[in-house]
């Protein structure tokens, strides 16, 4: 009986384990236009361009401009990162990193025609609404399996 006990609470342990490594080993930020890959910034910023694109009916110039403006923004963004490890202050980076986003905003919109902009500031509204549908939802802003989603098994 207690040889049973032992071997029934080390086959409960190593299943635990085993469970463990396999949760522990999937990506996070999961999203499913990507396939549960993670995208790199370029392929990101290469996916918005294209849609902002679209959405606004850019001229060529507008695109070389937004782009130019793009790669602006990640080199800010990644002097941010840089110095996250230095800062401890979450607060202050959040901040610093939501002033960025809405000067990149100031930014793009003094590219855009008037009727763009308002097509911007639509499209901008209609993603804030889907991102508040998913959050409410449990699947987090990168879907299944995302930071506060549930896990995708």
């Amino acid at each position: 009986m207690k040889r049973i006990s032992i071997l029934l609470m080390v086959l409960f342990a190593a299943t635990f384990l085993l469970s463990a490594q396999r949760g522990g080993s999937r990506p996070r930020g999961k999203s499913g236009a990507q396939g549960g890959k993670y995208m790199s910034m370029e392929a990101r910023q290469a996916q918005e361009l294209d849609t902002l694109t679209k959405v606004l009916s850019l001229t060529d110039e507008q695109v070389e401009k937004v782009k130019a403006l793009q790669e602006k923004q990640q080199k800010a963004f990644e002097e941010n990162r840089a110095s996250m490890s230095e800062n401890t202050d979450r607060d202050a980076m959040r901040e610093k990193m939501e002033a960025m986003r809405k000067q990149y905003d100031t930014d793009l919109k003094a590219l855009l025609t008037d009727e763009q902009a308002e097509k911007y500031e639509a499209y901008q509204t209609k993603r804030k609404e889907e991102m508040k549908k998913r959050m409410k939802e449990g699947r987090g802003p990168g879907g299944p399996g995302g930071p506060g989603g549930p896990p995708p098994f």
